[in-house]
């Protein structure tokens, strides 16, 4: 029974789903996509979630036995406070399974954190329209879900009976807790951050496509050695082809009609051979756009191309980026340094960085040197490091030419060291720098992330 609601929910999100995927764009199209959408999303994270109280909640009290599961968990942890912690007598009267124990005690947590989270949601939400109502709303909220409980929670202390009989545990606790908040607060701890980055050869050529076609064949492998003018790539264009085809059908049609026109007199012999010959011109062309075709590799050097047998078979555009040919082997790391850690970073040392590339994760990488560039950018350096490829920093899906940033950042270019390991780097690797940074106390790192959210939410 208390599963109906979803049940039917189900049904409506399957209609909207075929529905959806069998229509032509148009308004059915939209409202299907949007009913599909609601039903899911309302389903599955609002309806069907048991850390509220919806129908997952009453489906979970009724599964686990338990009537008022909230208040159920509720209670017994603060039975468990008060015998576990306070070591007072066992106050309930029908006892309870080690298990359930746990589970209530689970179920309390969770939910709790759970609502923490949406509120903290709320809150955003708010705030991101009109500001000064979030703080208001914010307050509120924190003032019923900490500062009000919390209140609660301490009013035993303040009675002299409870203090005669638990002054020890209350002492010992608020001297614990004192002492990990000045841990927190002031206690310095090793401190680091990693940053998204790509190896680059520093002397490479990068492979363009000179004209638009399929991708029919990509001849050497991601890595390997390619002499000067072996074939890399080749492609196919039907539409060239189709028309060279009809083009050629016309030149032997003007053919048939010179030789006709010399047997009658040569009258329009002129002016037949000038139209064959700019036919002739454009079949020239023609073939020399299907030449094109085929992409030969301009030097020696190491072919990089990591994903590009995954496009055999499809469209690529004329002017796109399809691998590049190493030269040198001397390689450079570029990593991104988001506007946000610029401050801690900016006097670093190369002594204080590492790099680990993907592939060599067990190698650490030493950096001889390394320079920061001084002013922001959003063009990234490679499309590797975007979410597209496994990377963190997030791309500005409005660009269409090269891959760039959704914010601007600035680009740390570091040396990496020559040895056996860097036989096997490839350009266009993704990796991960570490920098080491002064030790800082967990407080002064939340302090500041928390002045550096409000800084570039709200401009503060």
């Amino acid at each position: 029974m208390g599963a109906a609601g979803m049940y039917s929910d189900v049904f409506v999100c399957a209609i909207a789903t075929i529905v959806w995927a069998y229509s032509p764009p148009g308004p059915l199209n939209e409202v299907a996509s949007n009913l599909m959408f609601v039903t899911a999303v309302y389903t599955v994270v609002f309806n069907a979630n048991p850390l509220m109280r919806f129908d997952g909640y009453y489906i979970l009290s009724d599964i686990s036995g338990i009537p008022n599961l909230h208040e159920t968990a509720k209670k017994q942890v603060t039975e468990l406070f008060r015998t576990k912690i306070l070591g007072e007598a066992r106050t309930q009267l029908h006892p309870v399974s080690t298990r359930r124990k746990s589970f209530l005690a689970a179920f309390f947590f969770t939910s709790n954190l759970y609502r923490i989270l949406i509120m903290v949601g709320i809150v955003k939400f708010i705030a991101d329209q009109y500001f000064g109502l979030g703080l208001v709303v914010g307050a509120a909220l924190l003032y019923t879900t900490f500062i009000a409980p919390l209140a609660k929670f301490l009013k035993p202390v303040r009675d002299p009976r409870f203090m005669a009989k638990h002054r020890k545990k209350v002492l010992t606790t608020g001297s614990v807790f004192l002492a990990f908040v000045l841990f927190v607060a002031f206690v310095p701890l090793p401190f680091s951050r990693v940053l998204d980055g790509v190896v680059e050869d520093r002397e490479k050529t990068r492979v363009f496509l000179p004209l638009n076609g399929i991708l029919d064949k990509v001849y050497p492998k991601n890595g390997d050695h390619v002499a000067q003018g072996a074939v890399v790539i080749r492609l196919r264009n039907p539409e060239l082809e189709l028309e060279l085809r009809g083009l050629q059908a016309k030149i032997s049609g003007v053919e048939a009609r010179m030789n006709q026109s010399l047997t009658e007199g040569g009258q329009t012999y002129a002016a037949i051979e000038q139209e064959l010959q700019a036919m002739l011109t454009t079949r020239d062309h023609l073939e020399s756009e299907l030449r094109k075709l085929v992409v030969y590799a301009p030097h020696e050097g190491t072919w990089v191309a990591q994903e590009l047998r995954a496009y055999t078979g499809q469209w690529l555009s004329r002017g796109a980026e399809v691998g590049a040919i190493s030269k040198s082997q001397d390689y450079q790391f570029r990593a991104i340094l988001e506007q946000q850690g610029a401050s801690e970073i900016a006097a670093m040392r190369a002594d204080e960085a590492t790099v680990k590339v993907e592939g060599l994760r067990a190698q650490t990488l030493d950096i001889p040197q390394l320079s920061v560039i001084p002013f922001s950018q959003k063009e990234l350096p490679s499309a590797a490091v975007s979410p597209l490829a496994g990377g963190a920093v997030a791309m500005d899906l409005q660009s269409r030419d090269t891959p760039q940033a959704a914010e601007r950042f600035f680009l740390i270019v570091a040396d990496l060291s020559s040895g056996p390991v860097a036989d096997n780097l490839l350009d266009g690797r993704r990796g991960w720098m570490r920098v080491a940074l002064p030790p800082r106390s967990l407080g002064m790192r939340a302090y500041d992330g928390l002045r550096q959210f409000f800084q570039k939410r709200y401009k503060l």
